[in-house]
């Protein structure tokens, strides 16, 4: 017998998640533009 948790759980992830599929450029963007700038010397050191 096949185990059912993952099919419900792939299945409440999606229906979770289509309602935020419209906003997810949008979030990120803002997300981005609220962050203040990384500087090129901390990548470095």
């Amino acid at each position: 017998m096949v185990a059912l948790q993952p099919y419900i759980n792939e299945y409440t992830y999606r229906f979770n998640r289509h309602k935020v599929k419209e906003g997810i450029f949008e979030n990120l963007v803002v997300r981005m533009l609220a962050q203040p700038p990384y500087l090129y010397k901390v990548f470095i050191y």
